[in-house]
Protein backbone atom coordinates (compact mmCIF):
# COMPACT_ATOMS: atom_id res chain seq x y z
CA UNK A 1 0.00 0.00 0.00
CA UNK A 2 1.56 2.99 -1.29
CA UNK A 3 1.64 6.28 0.73
CA UNK A 4 -0.86 8.62 -0.11
CA UNK A 5 0.68 12.21 0.04
CA UNK A 6 -0.94 15.59 1.07
CA UNK A 7 -0.63 19.32 1.05
CA UNK A 8 -0.54 19.10 4.59
CA UNK A 9 2.38 20.62 5.49
CA UNK A 10 2.58 21.69 9.02
CA UNK A 11 0.40 21.44 12.00
CA UNK A 12 -3.32 21.25 11.43
CA UNK A 13 -5.59 24.32 12.81
CA UNK A 14 -9.16 25.09 12.32
CA UNK A 15 -9.50 28.62 11.12
CA UNK A 16 -13.05 30.50 10.14
CA UNK A 17 -14.14 30.39 6.30
CA UNK A 18 -17.32 31.59 5.53
CA UNK A 19 -19.27 27.82 3.82
CA UNK A 20 -22.73 27.51 2.56
CA UNK A 21 -25.32 25.81 5.38
CA UNK A 22 -26.67 22.48 4.74
CA UNK A 23 -29.72 21.82 5.09
CA UNK A 24 -29.91 20.44 8.67
CA UNK A 25 -28.22 23.28 10.15
CA UNK A 26 -31.05 25.34 8.59
CA UNK A 27 -33.70 24.09 9.85
CA UNK A 28 -31.70 23.77 13.24
CA UNK A 29 -32.03 27.83 12.90
CA UNK A 30 -34.90 27.85 12.10
CA UNK A 31 -35.96 26.17 15.49
CA UNK A 32 -33.99 28.67 16.92
CA UNK A 33 -35.40 31.50 15.71
CA UNK A 34 -38.60 30.35 16.39
CA UNK A 35 -37.63 29.78 19.98
CA UNK A 36 -36.09 33.11 20.64
CA UNK A 37 -39.34 34.73 19.33
CA UNK A 38 -41.08 33.40 21.36
CA UNK A 39 -38.95 33.99 24.12
CA UNK A 40 -38.71 37.82 23.02
CA UNK A 41 -42.90 38.10 23.04
CA UNK A 42 -42.66 36.58 26.64
CA UNK A 43 -39.94 39.32 28.12
CA UNK A 44 -41.55 42.25 26.17
CA UNK A 45 -44.88 41.37 27.92
CA UNK A 46 -43.45 40.51 31.07
CA UNK A 47 -41.08 44.00 30.81
CA UNK A 48 -44.86 45.90 30.21
CA UNK A 49 -46.00 44.44 32.56
CA UNK A 50 -43.68 45.35 35.24
CA UNK A 51 -43.17 48.51 33.79
CA UNK A 52 -46.36 49.59 34.77
CA UNK A 53 -46.43 47.96 37.92
CA UNK A 54 -43.30 50.20 38.55
CA UNK A 55 -44.74 53.34 36.81
CA UNK A 56 -47.78 52.94 39.49
CA UNK A 57 -45.75 52.61 42.32
CA UNK A 58 -43.37 55.90 41.17
CA UNK A 59 -46.47 58.12 40.75
CA UNK A 60 -47.73 57.13 44.30
CA UNK A 61 -44.28 58.55 45.62
CA UNK A 62 -44.46 61.39 43.57
CA UNK A 63 -47.75 62.19 45.08
CA UNK A 64 -46.64 61.41 48.30
CA UNK A 65 -43.07 63.54 47.78
CA UNK A 66 -45.50 66.48 46.79
CA UNK A 67 -47.70 66.29 49.50
CA UNK A 68 -44.68 66.10 52.08
CA UNK A 69 -43.13 69.41 50.40
CA UNK A 70 -45.96 71.30 50.73
CA UNK A 71 -46.56 70.58 54.39
CA UNK A 72 -42.70 71.47 54.81
CA UNK A 73 -43.21 74.22 52.55
CA UNK A 74 -46.25 75.74 54.64
CA UNK A 75 -45.44 74.34 58.14
CA UNK A 76 -49.23 73.57 58.16
CA UNK A 77 -51.54 70.88 57.74
CA UNK A 78 -55.33 70.01 57.61
CA UNK A 79 -56.11 67.67 60.90
CA UNK A 80 -59.32 66.83 62.62
CA UNK A 81 -59.78 68.84 65.99
CA UNK A 82 -62.64 68.65 68.09
CA UNK A 83 -64.77 72.09 67.39
CA UNK A 84 -68.20 73.05 68.65
CA UNK A 85 -70.99 75.51 67.30
CA UNK A 86 -71.41 79.09 69.09
CA UNK A 87 -74.42 79.86 67.70
CA UNK A 88 -75.32 84.13 67.83
CA UNK A 89 -79.26 84.68 67.20
CA UNK A 90 -78.73 87.83 67.64
CA UNK A 91 -76.24 88.39 64.83
CA UNK A 92 -77.78 85.67 62.72
CA UNK A 93 -74.01 83.84 63.30
CA UNK A 94 -72.54 80.51 63.61
CA UNK A 95 -69.07 80.16 64.60
CA UNK A 96 -67.18 76.80 64.96
CA UNK A 97 -64.63 76.96 67.59
CA UNK A 98 -62.21 74.67 68.85
CA UNK A 99 -62.66 72.56 72.31
CA UNK A 100 -59.15 72.59 73.32
CA UNK A 101 -58.15 76.00 73.33
CA UNK A 102 -61.49 78.06 72.33
CA UNK A 103 -60.14 79.87 69.27
CA UNK A 104 -62.08 80.62 66.20
CA UNK A 105 -62.22 77.98 63.24
CA UNK A 106 -64.54 79.52 61.01
CA UNK A 107 -68.08 81.44 60.86
CA UNK A 108 -71.09 81.74 58.64
CA UNK A 109 -74.64 82.85 58.63
CA UNK A 110 -76.93 81.02 60.46
CA UNK A 111 -79.64 78.38 58.66
CA UNK A 112 -83.07 79.09 59.31
CA UNK A 113 -83.43 75.45 60.64
CA UNK A 114 -80.93 76.64 62.83
CA UNK A 115 -82.64 79.44 63.75
CA UNK A 116 -86.37 77.77 64.06
CA UNK A 117 -84.29 75.30 66.46
CA UNK A 118 -83.26 78.24 69.12
CA UNK A 119 -86.75 77.93 71.45
CA UNK A 120 -86.26 81.51 72.66
CA UNK A 121 -88.46 82.95 75.14
CA UNK A 122 -92.01 84.89 74.74
CA UNK A 123 -91.56 88.05 76.09
CA UNK A 124 -94.68 87.44 78.59
CA UNK A 125 -92.10 84.48 80.01
CA UNK A 126 -89.23 86.50 80.70
CA UNK A 127 -89.03 88.12 84.16
CA UNK A 128 -89.79 91.74 84.62
CA UNK A 129 -87.63 93.17 87.19
CA UNK A 130 -90.07 96.49 87.45
CA UNK A 131 -92.77 93.51 88.43
CA UNK A 132 -91.25 92.65 91.63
Amino acid sequence: MAKEETLVKGEVFGFPVETALTEKELLMYGDELATLDTEESEATARHQSEKGRFKADIETIHGRRHYVLDRIRTKREMKEVECYNDFDYFEGICTIRRVDNDEKVSSRKMSVEEFKGERLPFPSQIDDPDDE
